[in-house]
């Protein structure tokens, strides 16, 4: 469920020099918070906007 798993995603952001993400969405539970821990454990630096993420 995360937007890091079998995708270049790391690769873009590393090649851009990305070093901190701003994650945002829906199923705070499941896609969002995944991919902000595989964001972390890859070593960014994460910020979850409260205001513009849910779930049900």
């Amino acid at each position: 469920m995360s937007g890091f798993w079998d995708t270049p995603l790391d690769s873009i952001l590393r090649n851009l020099g990305t070093t901190t993400i701003l994650l945002a969405g829906v199923n705070a539970d499941q896609c969002v918070f995944t991919t902000l821990c595989d964001a972390n454990f890859l070593g960014y630096d994460c910020i979850l906007l409260q205001d513009c993420t849910a779930t049900t």
